[in-house]
């Protein structure tokens, strides 16, 4: 059985993913969905199309590579991820890999990654095939044509690197390419509750 500091925890824990969850909900409400509302309720996977597995500056991760989900996307938000390839191509060659995690999604995807607990929005523009997550949290080296993923558990991890990243999304999205949305996440580590940083959330965005 659990504890009254355990239960204490977990509550907590609940309530700040609660609230993140409310945060990431007002921002796609007010910053995306007026651009993609229509597409979200009638777009098909069919109607996409395919992300390449690798660009000079990023990889998709397994999950979209084996297709266990769909690496779709329309061709805005194709025309954003080549423009931040580029970006970050042009500072760092084609030795660091951006880490590619998330772009389509079907409205039963996102449902069922809002039962799961995960901090997504009730209605996303993934499900336009209009957004990209990357993570924050691990990224690829190539080196002599093997590509090796590296985590920020790994003592070889530079966090410079998603702090670069992030400086060209708040670029872009200054510039009026897209939206970006810097999602938070909580656990417990070491008997405390500690915030890290789980997925920057880019979406294209197009003249209304």
């Amino acid at each position: 059985m659990e504890n009254n500091q355990e239960v204490e925890k977990r509550t907590i824990l609940e309530e700040l993913r609660k609230t993140e969850r409310l945060r990431v909900n007002r921002i796609v409400e007010e910053k995306e969905l007026p651009f993609w509302r229509e597409e979200i309720e009638n777009t098909k996977p069919e109607e996409l199309s395919e992300v390449p597995e690798i660009g000079t500056g990023y990889r998709l991760i397994y999950r979209l590579r084996n297709k266990e989900r769909y690496p779709l996307l329309r061709k805005e938000a194709i025309d954003t991820l080549e423009l931040i390839d580029k970006r970050w191509q042009e500072q760092y060659g084609d030795k660091i890999l951006l880490s590619v995690t998330s772009l389509y999604r079907t409205k039963e995807e996102q449902k069922r990654l809002i039962e799961e607990g995960k901090i997504a929005a009730d209605i996303s523009t993934h499900q336009a095939g209009a957004a990209i997550d990357f993570d924050p949290n691990g990224y690829y080296y190539k080196k002599n044509g093997e590509i090796k993923p590296i985590s920020s558990k790994d003592i070889s991890f530079y966090s410079d690197f998603p702090q670069k990243l992030l400086e060209i999304l708040l670029e872009l999205e200054k510039e009026g390419f897209c939206n970006v949305i810097v999602e938070k996440n909580y656990r417990e580590k070491d008997g405390k509750i500690e915030e890290y940083t789980s997925c920057y959330h880019v979406c294209a965005l197009k003249k209304k």
